[in-house]
């Protein structure tokens, strides 16, 4: 679906294997003790739109986190560990997208 961080490789040190992925500065929106920042408005549209891809291909996000570049032009899907198949009816969608921008606007200045 090209949501997330490039990934460049495995890499192999001992009997250890580690994924190498393209590095994104900017904010996580799981953030927390930080002050608040400014995100643009496209960056939230560009959030919801991974949110409903996801859920249009039957993954249902338990834990949404995206990483936000500082000038706010890109929105990369992070952190993916809580997610299940299945589908959500379209209100249950709803719900969850309202309690994730709830949640956003607290640690966000959400600008035009």
């Amino acid at each position: 679906m090209g949501l997330g961080a490039k990934l460049y490789g495995i890499a192999r040190i001992k009997n250890d294997q580690y994924m190498v992925m393209e590095r994104i500065d900017g904010y996580n929106t799981n953030r927390r003790y930080f002050p608040k920042v400014d995100i643009p408005v496209s960056a939230v549209k560009e959030m919801e739109r991974q949110y409903l891809l996801l859920i249009s291909n039957g993954i249902i996000p338990r834990d949404l986190q995206f990483q936000i570049s500082h000038d706010g032009q890109r929105v990369v899907l992070v952190d993916p560990e809580f997610f299940e198949c299945g589908s959500l009816t379209p209100r249950a969608s709803e719900l969850f997208w309202e309690k994730f921008l709830y949640v956003l606007k607290e640690d966000f200045n959400i600008v035009r």
